[in-house]
């Protein structure tokens, strides 16, 4: 019993989403810099990245940003 506990908390623990947002409520705090911070290049993700920019804002993405996660989404509102 304390076995199979121990199995079921350690796969529930690694098929866990990941989430991050990008900003902090501002649109200068939405930068290319924070939306790397949130996308592991190259890496494995599975979750949602979203954004608070505290309104309409840019982002200008001076690099291709890599994601091998079959389960990414990125919200970017409405």
């Amino acid at each position: 019993m304390v076995l199979a506990l121990l199995v079921f908390g350690v796969l529930a623990a690694t098929s866990s989403a990941f989430a991050c947002v990008v900003g902090t409520g501002t649109s200068a705090s939405c930068t290319e810099a924070a939306l790397d911070a949130c996308l592991p290049g190259g890496g494995s993700f599975n979750g949602t990245v979203t954004f608070a920019c505290g309104g309409a804002a840019t982002i200008t993405v001076t690099s291709t940003k890599g994601i091998n996660g079959a389960n990414t989404t990125i919200d970017g509102g409405a």
